[in-house]
């Protein structure tokens, strides 16, 4: 905003800049739209997923005592396939319940390298990490977040796998962590501003357009062919119960970079 500046007999000897960084605003109004659309998703998730799961326990059971019964191979495959697809629903159910009902969240001190380095090794012999390179740039001075390991580790091997997936078994994943100096949280228990580690999780994938981008935490939303799409709607609410966050953006180099922001201390 420019302001001329007068003197007193009426000359305008100069101006005034006023310069205001719009940032956070923005954030504030795209967290206001995600938890409208949250909340209307939370009522509707909670009275389907009990009155689905009833008829699927009836599905799978009489799918299993036909199978019992039946003596050609071939018939019972179709059955087989009965029961799998039954499976998947109800995994999809589940998840659902997930997020409308989550779990009490159990704060305590956590190292986020060694939560890292662990979901590093349950994804070492999948079969994603074929001719990937890890590089890890972890900051040996960050301090223990305080958070719930366990959910903290649903939102980083989502993540992961999502940027493995990404580049179909060619690429260099890079995992880097730092104290955030830009982004820090006034909160009434605290005198002090709470500053927060960043984890950034890059890949060298195709990259997200901004269509795609737009649509990321939208539940049911997914670009994977036997994806559900809650992966990051789930992965962000957990990020917000601790009262951080989650952005995804594209790499000014290439592919797309995850930012996911964890208070020092609880909120």
């Amino acid at each position: 905003t420019v302001l001329p500046l007068p003197e007193p007999n009426g000359l305008i000897t100069g101006v005034v800049i006023v310069v205001r960084d719009l940032r956070r605003i923005k954030d504030l109004k795209e967290r206001m739209q995600h938890h409208e659309g949250l909340a209307n998703m939370e009522i509707m998730a909670s009275g389907m997923a009990h009155e689905i799961k009833n008829p699927l326990g009836g599905i799978r059971g009489a799918a299993q005592l036909l199978r019992m019964e039946l003596e050609k191979e071939d018939l019972k495959e179709y059955l087989n396939v009965i029961i799998k697809e039954v499976d998947r629903i109800n995994y999809i159910v589940e998840n659902v319940l997930g997020f409308a009902k989550p779990k009490k969240t159990k704060f305590e001190p956590v190292n986020i390298h060694k939560t890292i380095e662990e979901i590093l090794l349950l994804q070492k012999e999948s079969p994603l990490m074929k001719n990937i390179e890890i590089k890890q740039e972890y900051d040996p001075s960050l301090p223990p977040a305080e958070a719930d390991e366990q959910k903290l580790k649903q939102v980083f091997l989502n993540l992961i796998q999502n940027s493995l997936e990404a580049m179909k078994n060619k690429g260099t994943l890079i995992i880097s962590t730092k104290l955030e100096v830009d982004f820090q949280v006034l909160s009434k228990k605290q005198k002090v501003p709470i500053r927060m580690l960043l984890v950034e999780i890059k890949d060298t994938g195709e990259g997200i357009s901004e269509e795609i981008k737009n649509k990321l935490f939208t539940p049911f939303f997914t670009t994977k062919s036997r994806g559900i799409g809650l992966g990051l709607f789930i992965s962000h609410k957990i990020l917000e119960e601790h009262g951080g966050g989650l952005k995804i953006i594209k790499n000014k180099d290439k592919g797309s970079v995850a930012k996911v922001y964890i208070p020092s201390k609880r909120i």
